[in-house]
Parts: structure tokens; sequence; C-alpha cells
């Protein structure tokens, strides 16, 4: 419970004389009952404790329930103040009550205290983006099943950061116990991925859940001014709801001093239509400076899991190609390029085989990989995290107008193609055209370079004919006629409206769209 007065006394008329104002002690709804700190096991970050009080006000922060030491801090001008808390005990991750009172230049209590309780120390994850990592679990197609073993994860603890156009004032109870009724209408993906990693790496650890989403917003919104100036253009075509900045100033820098052990991004439908379109150079730049303006509010290089956003709309069945060109398509390959650009601390997990309407309701596969990702190069587990990526390969001008292609994949043990959501049911019209067992024409779209005319053409009537361990082969019939020389040619993956196959490993995680991969015809 948060406890604030002022210290009145009995001379009213000489306290309203003095110079120095009677103010509450301001903090973060972050730090309420039944907060969640990050502990400093497994290398984590040391805990901020972090609030506002009078001008160069002393603050002295008391922990109960423990062997630690009082902590004295002095504020700044502005009456800002944080301080780092010392090494978490391993043997008691809680619970704690912390007591926080200030004091002025005299030594005067001028305002009792800020108290809160049943605080433990685990990891905290800060799970962000737009509708679909907001998706309730309620609204999962395993509710029933996922909400009865709720109950079960008494660890957990969720927190919600309050939408900054609802009416001001802290939520009634910030932090949650997590039980079927709690978790109903919180995010599935991010509760999900917290009760994964338990299953993968420690049922005992204690997990704060703050989520951070607004639905049908733009990367844009997300990042500071700094950022925007950087990545940003006037040819935009914005929505009239798209303010710069915005959500980064209510949404984000509020919270982002508290220290977590990860963060999770899964948005980017809104970069792919109407309200906040741009394209795979601009994403990228937007999100590699996002998540750079955010390490720099928290201080040191929080791990980042990207969610490659799933493909959603269908191909025409009545088509003779796919759509080989959907907006989506550069949004999903700009959070490829953002992983490969820092592949030690921004690791992407693809959610593009579960795709189908633009809110798919399974979401317990996207949650495990995001987890198997964090286990893996946050826990430093040996568990598999990475889908298939195509290393190199080899095209071969065996015909006038025939190709065959060799591909070399990295995580590729035990290779195989599996039809996605779209073949198994949500496509409105029932087409099985485009699906595996029919080779999965359009999945991989080679692209060949036109000497006369200078530029790429699309040849998408390619094949999936042989699948092994590590190796795709591919057969393309076409129309297209370039001589005898060699040509560069480059091929792309998964980058229709709703890729209806996927390519998928032993530990079944898919491919991620990606691409160009630059091959030579021989």
């Amino acid at each position: 419970m948060l406890l604030c007065s002022c210290r009145i006394g009995l001379f009213l008329t000489l306290l309203l004389q003095t110079s120095t104002p009677c103010v509450s002690l301001k903090m973060n709804y972050l730090f309420s009952d039944g907060a969640i700190l990050q502990t400093t096991d497994d290398d984590g970050h040391p805990p901020l404790i972090f609030g506002k009080v009078n001008a160069s006000a002393k603050v002295v922060i008391t922990i109960i329930g423990g062997n630690f030491p009082k902590q004295t801090v002095q504020a700044s001008a502005t009456g800002q103040w944080n301080t780092t808390l010392p090494q978490t005990p391993t043997s008691k991750p809680g619970p704690y009550n912390f007591t926080i009172d200030e004091y002025d230049k005299t030594g005067m209590k001028i305002v009792d205290n800020v108290t809160f309780g049943d605080v433990y120390f685990g990891d905290v994850y800060f799970c962000s983006g737009q509708s679909n990592m907001g998706f309730a679990m309620k609204g999962t197609t395993n509710a029933a099943e996922e909400l009865a073993r709720a109950n079960q994860y008494t660890n957990v603890r969720l927190f919600t950061a309050p939408l900054p156009w609802n009416p001001p004032g802290p939520p009634s109870v910030p932090w949650l116990p997590c039980n079927n009724k709690t978790v109903a209408s919180f995010s599935a993906v991010c509760y999900l991925s917290a009760e994964r990693v338990m299953e993968m790496y420690s049922k005992s650890r204690y997990i704060g859940l703050i989520l951070s989403d607004v639905g049908g917003t733009g990367v844009q919104q997300w990042v500071s001014n700094e950022t925007e100036k950087t990545c940003g253009h006037p040819s935009s075509r914005l929505s009239a709801n798209y303010v710069p900045e915005f959500l980064y100033a209510t949404m984000v820098v509020p919270y982002l001093p508290y220290v977590v052990r990860a963060a999770i991004w899964y948005q980017g439908e809104a970069n792919a239509d109407e309200c906040c379109p741009i394209g795979r150079a601009d994403y990228t730049c937007y999100l590699e400076h996002m998540i750079s303006d955010w390490r720099s509010l928290w201080g040191y290089k929080v791990p980042f899991v990207v969610v490659q956003i799933h493909a959603f709309g269908y191909f025409p069945c009545d088509s003779e190609t796919p759509i080989i060109s959907s907006p989506q398509a550069g949004v999903r390959l700009a959070q490829w390029d953002v992983g490969r650009h820092s592949p030690n601390d921004t690791f992407l997990v693809t959610a593009c085989d579960q795709g189908g309407p633009l809110h798919p309701p399974w979401k317990t596969e996207v949650g495990r990989r995001v987890a198997s990702a964090i286990v893996a190069k946050v826990f430093k587990q040996n568990v598999a995290w990475q889908g298939p990526n195509i290393i190199n390969g080899t095209a071969n001008h065996t015909k006038t107008n025939q190709f065959e292609i060799d591909l070399v994949v990295e995580n590729g043990k035990g290779l195989k193609m599996v039809d996605t959501p779209a073949c198994n049911g949500t496509n409105p019209d029932k087409c099985t055209r485009y699906c595996c067992k029919n080779g999965a024409p359009g999945l991989f779209i080679l692209e060949g370079y036109d000497w006369s005319t200078t530029y790429y053409v699309n040849l998408y009537n390619l094949m999936v004919t042989n699948v092994a361990d590590g190796h795709l082969h591919l057969s393309m019939l076409t129309n297209q006629t370039f001589g005898g020389k060699a040509h560069l040619m480059r091929l792309l993956y998964a980058v229709g409206s709703d890729p209806t196959c996927a390519v998928v490993n032993s530990d079944g995680i898919a491919m991620p769209t990606q691409g160009p991969i630059y091959l030579a015809i021989h």
C-alpha cells in the first residue's frame, strides 16, 4: 500500500511561511505491493530504485525482511533520485517490505514515507508492441487449458501500464497475482513466454511481467525525437492519429529505468497498412534506433527478443501466380535485418508461419519460441531457439528455360515442409494450390537480373522438389531466356501475403522470412 502525508505540526501558519514546499514523495506505480525486482542472480543487473522528492532532499531506503543495510541518497536540484540495491540474496527471494523516507536539509522528515511490501526478487520482462502483443489469453485457441494451468504459477506477477489517454491516476492494484482470472485479460504472448521460461529453466524463480502495448500503432511512435529526426522523412504517408514520440514519452520513458532481464517486442502490422506505412530500410532504421533509445534509458544492453510478424491475407486461389510483394514483407525483412545486424544481443524469432487472420488466436508456439531464445541466449542454456537459415546456394541453368537450385541451410537438422494455418482451414477460399503437397509455389521467389533492362525480374514458379538435413532443392521452369553467360540471381523466402507452407526444422522452429540470398547462375 502506498502511504504519503505531510507533517503539518501545530503551527500551520509558520509552516506555510517556510521556503521549503511540502510535496508528496513520488514513485512510479511499479514500486507498489507485490512488485518483482530484478535479481542479480545469473548475471542479472542490480535493481534500481528511483523517484522524485523536494529539491536536494535526502532519501533513506529501508528494506525489512533481510540483511540489507539502509541506503541514503541525495536528490538532485530537480528532486530526481535513484540508487542501486546491493547484491540480492540467492537463498531468499522474498518477501521484503520497503520504506522510503524523505528528509530536508535540516534533517527533518518532511514526508512520512512511501511503503510497499510483499516484494520479491526475480526476473522482470518488459513486453511491448501493438495488438498482437496485447492479444489476451482468453481469446487464444487453447485458452481453457492454459487458464486452468495458470493457478500453478503463483511466482508470476503481472503489471499493465495504463494507457496515456485514460483518466490520470495509478491503477488500483498495479501488480496482480497470477491466476486464471488475472491471466485471462493479460497478454498471451507475454504470459506464455514467461510460463515456458519457467518450464524450461526454473519453476522456482519469481517472474514479473510489465506489459506496455497500444494497438494499431507504428514503430515511429515508440522512438525518441532524435530517432524521428534520423529515420523520418517528410514524404512518409501517416494517418491523423500518428504523433511522433507520444508513446515513447508516455508508455516507455516512465518505466524503463526499472531494471529488467529482457525485452520482448511484437509489432509491425501497422507499418504494413494505411496507418503508418514505411518500407524495409525505414523500418530497419526505426527499430534499430528504438532499441538503442530504450537501452539508453535502461543504462545497459538489455537483451531484445524481436518477434517477426506473421503473414496475414490470402493468395487468391484463381491467381496464376501468388502475391509476391506484400507490404508486410518489407517489415518482416527489416526485422530479419535487425536480428542479423546485432546477433549477440537482439534475437529474432519468427511468427511468419503462424499467420492467417490479422490477430491469429494460436499464440502458444510464439511464446515457446520467445522463451527458447531467452533460455538459450540470456540464461546460456543448451536450448534450440533458431529456425533454419539459408547460408548459400548454387543455381544451375540446366536447359534454356529450366533452373535447378541447391541451398545449404544452417539449423537444418530434420528439415521438412509444413502447411501453415492458411492451408489448414483459415483460408476462406479453402485454397490448397500453394500448399506443401504441391511444391509450395511462391514460397521461394527467384529474381533474375536482366542485363538488357538492368533490373531484376521475378521468376516465381519455383517448386520445392527435395528436402534433406541441411539442404533444399528447388526446381523451376520459366519463359525467361538468359543466354549462355552467367548471371546474378537473388532468392527470397516467404515474402508473400500469407505463405501457405513453411520450412521447419526438427525443433519445430520455422525459417524466418529472409533475403535476398545472392546466387550465381552456372
